[in-house]
């Protein structure tokens, strides 16, 4: 006869595995670490999840597939393409981010930081990529005669607010911190394409 799964020992079993991972990392947590520090057999826990991948799914799958479903609409671009409409479009998207890495930090520092070994030991080239993806098919909507950046220049623009991001998770800054040193690589990024299109002309 199965176990009845109980609600509160699940709940357990993720808060545990959740601090356990930020603490060690996805190679040095086991099963029998997460048994011990919620205090049930291994073979419970085994009724829970079969294996410790399917507790890190359990954790952050719903969360990372909404972090890579983030699509661009025309709504989303900027109103003019003066410096303050793109401006304005750059510091909607990043609020955005900004927001969901506030209200997620803890799910982030394990997506980005905690999985090697695991299924989701990739995640930090998908991330990277999707909003590549993003950033290009925003580009693609826009229907005006503007030199506008290249697909490998946009990708190291990434890489530089990727980092910064890194930097605010790997040392546990404030979300302040993040704010401001996004808002300046958005008035970096803004100003250099108002730069390029105005010598181009």
């Amino acid at each position: 006869m199965a176990q009845i799964k109980k609600e509160h020992i699940n709940n357990k079993i993720l808060e545990v595995s959740k601090k356990l991972l930020i603490s060690y990392g996805y190679e040095k947590m086991s099963m029998r670490k997460i048994s011990s520090e919620v205090g049930v057999s291994v073979s419970n826990l085994y009724n829970y999840y079969k294996n410790k991948e399917a507790v890190l799914q359990a954790l952050v799958g719903d969360k990372s597939n909404a972090l890579l479903s983030l699509k661009i609409s025309e709504d989303m671009l900027p109103s003019d393409f003066t410096k303050e409409g793109f401006l304005s479009y750059l510091d909607h998207i990043m609020s955005y981010i900004v927001s969901w890495l506030d209200e997620n930090k803890e799910l982030m520092i394990i997506l980005l930081l905690k999985v090697k070994g695991s299924s989701y030991e990739n995640f930090e080239e998908r991330f990277i990529n999707h909003y590549l993806e993003f950033e290009m098919s925003g580009l693609s909507l826009i229907d005006v005669e503007l030199e506008l950046p290249s697909e490998h220049l946009i990708s190291q623009l990434l890489m530089m607010y990727f980092n910064t991001i890194k930097h605010y998770l790997m040392y546990d800054l404030d979300i302040e911190w993040l704010k401001k040193h996004v808002k300046e690589m958005n008035h970096f990024v803004v100003g250099g394409l108002v730069n390029a299109n105005t010598n181009a002309n």
